[in-house]
This record gives structure tokens, C-alpha cells and sequence, in this order.
């Protein structure tokens, strides 16, 4: 079981930068929408190996005005809600420590990262199983934070991105970030009158009208990101691009007008995964149908995550690997328990 009702250890800045040997360039993950994360190890009494564990700090960034101890907030109701018994989920991080000390704020979760969502996207070597089984594996972490509350407000994350999402070397994926939470034992800040977050770069313009729609919105973004290799990058903010559902728009547009206006079996899947053993053809123009629903510019039309989950095992990449799963585990058991 992931994560305990034990509380996390009150560590100083200067352990932070022990655990990531001052901060350093070879440690260094990547950004979230607050500051940044490390690779980090903690040596323990009594162990010669030390544990591979994963820093996130905050930092003031000079683009967003921040309220008063607003960073300081969110790492408190990051470490409050990773301590929660009822909220753990393998999708979700362990806590091992927090430090917030004057202006330097930070998390230390138990976990070796391998890397981030955002970071892996681009890259040729990040094959079409493993995108898929981060989209599964992400989705029904999103299913369980939406519907589990018994009756209470559903956990809304309302700032889900690519680069939000770590990794470890079995390409299982933990949500990192909680900077913008709400629903469950929190307060309801979709009301807050001086919040002045939208979510992360290529986000849905909320407007102030956050629901769990506005996650399946963001999942949506993310998905399309997977099966297209295409991140939205702070340059392309920068020089006013346009965001990954932009793109896929403009895309549609112009393959619509190639088949003259027909109807035809739409897909946004990346040309490379043909030649990966892991692709089914079949699945292409279906994920991309997921995809082009999530982000429906009316939120109602928009798939809920449990269809969302639902559809994701649907595909014949996920139905193969679970046979070959389930094959192997009927031939452990006949080991098991052969004479």
C-alpha cells in the first residue's frame, strides 16, 4: 500500500541541497507551473545504499503576481492531502519530508523518478505501450480523485499537465503537482474571488467556472500530446504558437478539405509508431476520437473520466497486454504449483 498515516519529516533547506548535491544541472528534472524538481538521494542510518527520492521546490516567478504566502499555502495543502489515509491511490506520491523555511519552500517524496511526461513526449524511445499505459494508469488515478470522496465534493486538480506527471522505469505515473486542489476535505476555491490561476500553459480558460470537466479538458491535452509527440514549450508561449489543441484543429481542418469534405477515419496517432511492434493500427482513428471529445469546446459533450477509463481499455493495445499479463500469471501459478 502506497503512503502511510505517518507524518512526513521536517527537513531544512540545506537537506534539500544535500539531497540534490546543491541543486545540480545532472539532478535536474524539469519546471512545473510553481519551480522545479531534482533526482535527489537521502543516505539513512543504518544503510549502505541511499534512497532515490524526488525534491520539488517552489519559487516566486517573476510572470505571476503572487498573494502573500500563497506558495506557502500550497505546500500545505499538498503535504495535508498526501497525508490523508483516504486519498491513496498508487497513482499518488508518497511523502517523506517538507521544508518550509522563510522563503524556501520544498517536498521530498519517496519515489525514484525516472522522468517527466512533458520531457519523454518528444523522444523516439518513449514507444506507443508505454504512452498508453500512462494514459490508463492516469486516468483512473483522475476516476478514483473524482468519484471516491462518499458523498463529498469530488477532488478537482484544475492545473493537470504533461509536466505534472512523473514516471518511474515501468512507466507508471504519479501526479506531482497539487498547487491548485480543491474539492474533498479543502475549502471550495473555484469561488475564490482572488484566484488569478487559469491552470497550466494550453489549459482550458476556465473563466472562473471549474468543474470536473475542466480535468477531463486537461487529460484531453495531455492525451493529445501522447499519441501526437508535440509539447507546448514556453518558447512557443513566448512567440504566441498555437497550443496542441490548436494544432490538432488545424490539422483536422486540412485533412478534411484533402478528402473533400468526407467522411473519413480521422487520425492525429504520429506517423513513426507504424513501424512500433506495440501499435494497432485499429487504435489510431479511436484514441484520436477519445482525444477530439475530451477537448469539445462544450464542456458537457465531454466524455466523463470513467467512459474516458472505459475507452482506454477498450483498445486493442490494452486488451493485448492484458491477455499476456494474465497468461503469465496463469503460468507462475502453474509453477507454483507444479510437483
Amino acid at each position: 500500500m502506497i503512503g502511510t498515516k505517518e507524518c512526513p519529516v521536517k527537513l531544512r533547506y540545506e537537506d534539500l541541497r544535500l539531497y540534490t548535491d546543491n541543486f545540480s544541472d545532472r539532478n535536474y528534472i524539469g519546471k512545473f507551473q510553481f519551480g522545479k524538481v531534482y533526482h535527489g538521494k537521502v543516505s539513512l542510518e543504518g544503510s549502505a545504499q541511499p534512497k532515490s527520492v524526488t525534491v520539488k521546490i517552489w519559487e516566486s516567478i517573476r510572470e505571476y503576481w503572487y498573494y502573500p504566502n500563497e506558495n506557502t499555502n500550497r505546500l500545505m495543502d499538498e503535504v495535508i492531502f498526501l497525508q490523508q489515509q483516504e486519498v491513496l491511490h498508487p497513482g499518488l506520491m508518497k511523502l517523506y519530508g517538507y521544508c518550509c523555511e522563510a522563503q524556501h519552500l520544498g517536498v521530498v517524496y519517496d519515489f525514484k523518478s525516472f522522468n517527466t511526461v512533458d520531457n519523454l513526449v518528444p523522444r523516439d524511445d518513449f514507444f506507443w505501450w508505454q504512452r498508453i499505459k500512462v494514459a490508463l494508469r492516469f486516468a483512473q488515478l483522475l476516476n478514483f480523485l473524482h468519484v471516491q470522496n462518499r458523498g463529498e465534493r469530488p477532488f478537482l486538480i484544475r492545473n493537470i499537465s504533461a509536466a505534472h506527471i512523473m514516471v518511474d522505469e515501468d512507466w507508471n505515473p504519479k501526479l506531482y503537482d497539487f498547487g491548485m486542489i480543491t474539492g474533498g476535505i479543502f475549502p471550495d476555491k473555484t469561488k475564490y474571488p482572488v484566484q488569478i490561476f487559469n491552470g497550466c500553459w494550453g489549459y482550458e480558460e476556465s473563466n472562473g467556472l471549474w468543474s470536473h470537466r475542466t480535468d477531463e479538458y486537461a487529460f484531453g491535452v495531455v492525451l493529445l500530446g501522447l499519441i501526437t509527440k508535440e509539447v507546448y514549450t514556453e518558447e512557443d508561449r513566448l512567440n504566441f504558437k498555437p497550443c496542441i489543441v490548436d494544432r490538432a484543429f488545424e490539422k483536422y481542418s486540412c485533412d478534411q478539405e484533402r478528402a473533400g469534405g468526407e467522411n473519413f477515419r480521422f487520425s492525429l496517432v504520429h506517423k513513426s509508431f507504424e513501424a512500433d511492434p506495440s501499435f494497432c493500427a485499429s487504435d489510431a482513428p479511436n484514441i484520436t476520437r477519445l482525444a477530439w471529445y475530451c477537448v469539445n469546446y462544450c464542456p458537457c459533450d465531454r466524455p466523463r473520466i470513467d467512459e474516458i477509463v472505459n475507452w482506454l481499455q477498450q483498445l486493442k493495445v490494452v486488451r493485448r497486454h492484458l491477455r499476456v499479463y494474465i497468461e503469465r500469471g496463469k503460468r507462475k501459478h502453474s509453477l507454483f504449483h507444479s510437483k
